[in-house]
């Protein structure tokens, strides 16, 4: 059973795969920035339906959606959240969701950490091998870190109980 755990966003969208609660592997979809929003939501869901495929994924944890800010944002990151999970039913994977603050509580213990703060928390063995790649700010890594807390999050919190 191999799970994957994806911090969505149109921009960079970091994910992790995990087999047996090991990491398997990782990485981040990226796109022009001048993209248009709808074709750089088809190129991110094209990306994780090639990763369902080739990895055979049984299961997605993804962030949930923050109801506390009303931008612009919200209702793309609801695009890709919706989308996301119209593969999961494609595929008949089960997907689990966790909420922001959760997310930021279980890794640092502050549920309004910042992505620094969460960075902070990763083991350094983690950190060490996202920056082999993944070294600059933008580069798609705080995104990676995001998702290897919500794969943990998942073993820890919820395939747990």
């Amino acid at each position: 059973m191999k799970v994957l755990s994806i911090d969505q966003s149109l921009n960079s969208t970091g994910y992790c795969i995990w087999e047996n609660e090991l990491l398997f592997d990782f990485g981040v979809i990226k796109h022009p920035k001048d993209l248009e929003q709808h074709i750089k939501l088809y190129h991110t869901i094209t990306e994780l339906e090639r990763i369902i495929k080739e990895e055979n994924i049984s299961t997605i944890v993804l962030e949930g959606l923050s109801f506390a800010s009303s931008s612009i944002s919200v209702r793309v990151l609801g695009a890709v959240y919706f989308s996301i999970l119209i593969l999961a039913y494609r595929f008949d994977i089960d997907w689990e969701e966790v909420t922001p603050t959760s997310l930021k509580k279980f890794a640092t213990g502050n549920g309004k950490a910042y992505k620094e703060d969460m960075w902070k928390a990763l083991p350094e063995k983690i950190q060490q091998k996202i920056e082999v790649e993944f070294k600059a700010k933008n580069s798609g890594k705080f995104d990676i870190c995001d998702s290897f807390h919500l794969g943990k999050y998942y073993y820890e919190k919820i395939k747990g109980e």
